[in-house]
């Protein structure tokens, strides 16, 4: 039969590549428990065209692990972004100073496209709260993420992902 989500309108959520890999690799773990909660409805998977690409060559030497990424796109439904155009990424240059590497502009100008309600990186070096603060991405580990979904915040009544 025909998949339901728990939502009518899902959370989007993007993941960087350090969350998609351990999740699909990892027994245990926070990266894992975002991926379940993809895989179960909980909110909708997205996965940028850059981050995609550099998935896939890191899981290719584990066959297994890419068979479980692929696996994973296709029971999450996940949203895989196209591929940026190399003005769309030069038009976030303004962002450079805000990067440790010249290498993480595709991803982020991929995830300000895609414009997901979450972008998710375990790596706050490359992806923390000073880009945040400035790209207007909320970006959290996939740790604090889970945390939100389960501790509410003061005053905030609920935090059920759909009340956010």
């Amino acid at each position: 039969g025909k998949r339901r989500w728990p939502m009518s309108n899902p959370v989007r959520v993007a993941v960087d590549t350090n969350v998609l890999c351990a999740g699909v690799r990892a027994q245990w773990g926070a990266q894992k428990g975002v991926l379940i909660l993809a895989a179960t409805g909980v909110f909708r998977l997205v996965v940028v065209r850059p981050v995609h690409e550099e998935a896939e060559h890191i899981l290719i030497p584990y066959s297994t692990a890419l068979r479980d990424y692929q696996r994973l796109l296709k029971i999450c439904r996940a949203e895989v972004g196209p591929e940026l155009t190399p003005e769309q990424i030069a038009a976030h240059v303004d962002l450079l100073p805000h990067l440790r590497h010249v290498n993480d502009l595709p991803v982020l100008a991929a995830a300000l496209q895609a414009q997901p309600d979450w972008f998710l990186s375990d790596n706050t070096a490359h992806f923390g709260p000073g880009l945040a603060a400035v790209s207007g991405l909320n970006i959290s580990t996939s740790g604090d993420f889970l945390r939100r979904l389960i501790i509410p915040s003061a005053g905030q009544g609920s935090s059920y992902i759909g009340n956010w």
